[in-house]
């Protein structure tokens, strides 16, 4: 897919405002006249109705960067086919919905030109979602999972264990929710709940079994303006938190590599990269605080 068409649909969604409302009335009226027996997997509740179609439109905004959050998409077509009962046949009905919708809000907006976009988009985001799970005695909390990104397969034993991670990661977030600069993207987050998810996820990355069951770092952090700076502060604050745990050096090396290998995911230039996942989101920006000294390492 060319990126012109890409950024085409990320424009069209941009220029919607107000009227993302009105498209999904429109899309949710036009997808139940088609297919009426999607009414019994879908929410009763409006807002809950609003929220899918606004999460859904934050995937075509971040098409862009579609490779980045591929894994994400994955997961998430895995979770509506066992969760909900979704069925590869629905993106038929989904495709035509939403083409409708699209023409009737955006009026002659909606040219020849942007539906061509638009259906090539929709189809190859629906071609990664569409890998329909087979097997007995799957649920929602067994979904199999991709393997992670930037693997170092053995690292895992060789750090000591997931205990030695999940104590790196402690340490960590003890430092990042007090760092004067970072802590602001953690407010309101349960730093146990990240400890969590972040040890599930590099584990995984380290060759251990993957239970981790959360979107990529891409897809988590699309509406975080990220900077190269902001990283590399983190990057020291993970580096004495691994060597206060008394990892040796070779392997401090080999985590750092493997916690680098998500950076070009994170990292955006301008505000512009931000994708928001819903309607009232707000693209969260860090400014470095007046006089704030970047930390060292130990």
């Amino acid at each position: 897919m060319s990126i012109e068409k890409r950024l085409l649909v990320r424009l069209s969604i941009q220029t919607l405002g107000d009227g993302i409302n009105a498209l999904s009335d429109e899309f949710y009226r036009a997808l139940f006249q088609r297919n009426p027996g999607l009414r019994e997997i879908m929410p009763d509740d409006r807002a809950a109705l609003n929220k899918k179609f606004f999460n859904m439109l934050a995937v075509f905004k971040g098409v862009k960067h579609l490779e980045k959050i591929e894994g994400s998409i994955k997961q998430l077509g895995k979770r509506h086919f066992l969760k909900y009962g979704a069925k590869t046949d629905h993106f038929d009905d989904i495709r035509t919905a939403l083409l409708l919708s699209l023409e009737i809000v955006l009026a002659s907006k909606f040219d020849d030109r942007l539906r061509s976009a638009w259906e090539i988009v929709f189809d190859e985001v629906a071609s990664i979602m569409s890998g329909e799970p087979s097997g007995e005695g799957l649920s929602e909390k067994n979904i199999p999972m991709e393997p992670v990104a930037g693997n170092d397969n053995g690292l895992l034993a060789e750090v000591g264990g997931r205990d030695v991670v999940y104590a790196v990661h402690q340490r960590l977030y003890d430092v990042l929710f007090d760092e004067p600069w970072l802590e602001r993207f953690f407010y309101g987050k349960e730093k146990s709940v990240l400890v969590r998810k972040q040890t599930e996820f590099m584990v995984a990355a380290f060759g251990g079994d993957n239970h981790y069951q959360g979107d990529t770092p891409a897809f988590v952090h699309m509406h975080m303006m990220i900077t190269e700076e902001q990283l590399s502060i983190r990057e020291i604050a993970l580096y004495n938190a691994i060597r206060d745990e008394g990892v040796s050096d070779d392997l401090i090396v080999r985590w750092l590599q493997v916690d680098r290998s998500f950076w070009p995911g994170l990292i955006k230039q301008s505000i512009s990269e931000c994708v928001l996942k819903c309607a009232g989101q707000r693209a969260i920006v860090i400014e470095k605080p007046f006089g704030y000294k970047a930390p060292k390492k130990r």
